[in-house]
């Protein structure tokens, strides 16, 4: 997934990329310099990236459409990056070993909005 400009690095714990341990009020402050560069989007974390990256909206949709991705998780972006308010949230869209989640980051807690998995269920 293409996306613009790199931000700073947010440190997560090698041992765990399901559940990272972001600080959420850095997150936030990160995508508000990005939405105040680029207007809504989110914040892109991939496996193998070194850095989180700030995708506007236009940007994430026409990649996800590009990669056939589900469209569930499109659907999933679009909401989220419709819902959230950019001043007090950032929306955080995760790579992790099983899938992808969307989510609403706040300072307190985050929201998952949806996602996709490609692990077995039982």
């Amino acid at each position: 997934m293409p996306v613009m400009g790199t931000l700073s690095p947010i440190s997560f714990p090698a041992s765990s990329r399901q559940n990272p341990g972001v600080d959420h009020a850095e997150l936030i402050d990160r995508a508000r310099r990005g939405y105040q560069r680029a207007g809504r989007g989110i914040v892109v974390v991939l496996r193998g990236d070194e850095e989180p990256r700030y995708a506007p909206i236009d940007e994430a949709k026409a990649s996800l459409a590009g990669a056939d991705a589900e469209p569930d998780l499109l659907a999933s972006v679009i909401y989220a990056t419709a819902k959230y308010d950019p001043k007090w949230e950032a929306v955080l869209f995760l790579e992790g070993d099983e899938g992808f989640t969307v989510y609403i980051v706040r300072t307190n807690r985050a929201e998952a909005i949806g996602g996709i998995s490609w692990s077995p269920v039982n």
